[in-house]
């Protein structure tokens, strides 16, 4: 089964004026943030401008409306977390010390205090505002989970991971990696004492890896040596 990768962008440099102009979008969007997670979604254009020191004019020609400043969060929060995540997939090296790192990344990010407040906010506003989750979502797994599964499906060629459809491996190994933690996390209840991040990287480490893995490593060192 082939799965679509996502491409990844290649950074650019900045001319001074994009910096500025980004420096300034960047702040407005941290000032738009705390006053979603303070007011809720429903907070207005006049708040949001008020609470980022610039003018609802400012905000419309940036932004165009509530819902694109929403989005934009979202965007950013995918580029400082998720993006550094999947290109660990193109790092060379040990597959299986390459996908540790990125469940670690994962269960990081979904369990991040910053992260779970916009969760939060999500859910608590989905039945007015439902197109909250899909801007919510796009950024973040939909560009993680295929890329993963086209990473685990390589690994299933070379006989590192087990034979299984790769999205839903991708899925269940993310799921493994963070287990309960983000759901306790959303409920506000304190953190249970198996709430340990290498047992659940262990975990997830073997739902995917496939038995004879270790001798394929071993081997491979030995030819290097």
């Amino acid at each position: 089964m082939k799965v679509a990768t996502v491409k990844m962008p290649k950074d650019k440099p900045l001319t001074w004026h994009q910096q500025r102009a980004a420096d300034s979008r960047l702040a407005i969007l941290n000032a738009a943030q705390n006053v979603f997670l303070r007011a809720g979604y429903a907070a207005s254009m006049d708040t949001l401008a008020e609470g980022a020191g610039v003018s609802r004019r400012t905000l419309y020609k940036q932004f165009g409306s509530k819902e694109a400043i929403f989005r934009a969060i979202m965007e950013r929060m995918s580029e400082e977390y998720v993006s550094p995540m999947l290109h660990l997939i193109e790092e060379q090296g040990d597959m299986i010390d390459n996908i540790t790192k990125i469940a670690r990344r994962f269960a990081s990010l979904t369990c991040s205090p910053v992260l779970i407040s916009l969760l939060r906010l999500c859910i608590s506003e989905i039945g007015r505002f439902p197109d909250l989750a899909r801007d919510f979502y796009n950024p973040g797994l939909r560009r993680v989970i295929p890329t993963l599964a086209s990473y685990l499906e390589q690994g299933m060629r070379k006989g590192v991971i087990r034979i299984a459809d790769p999205m839903i491996l991708a899925e269940q190994f993310l799921a493994c990696a963070v287990g309960y933690r983000q759901y306790r996390a959303l409920l506000g209840v304190s953190a249970d004492v198996y709430d340990r991040d290498d047992a659940y990287l262990e975990g997830a480490i073997a739902l995917v890896i496939a038995k004879d893995a270790d001798h394929i490593r071993s081997r491979a060192a030995n030819k290097k040596s």
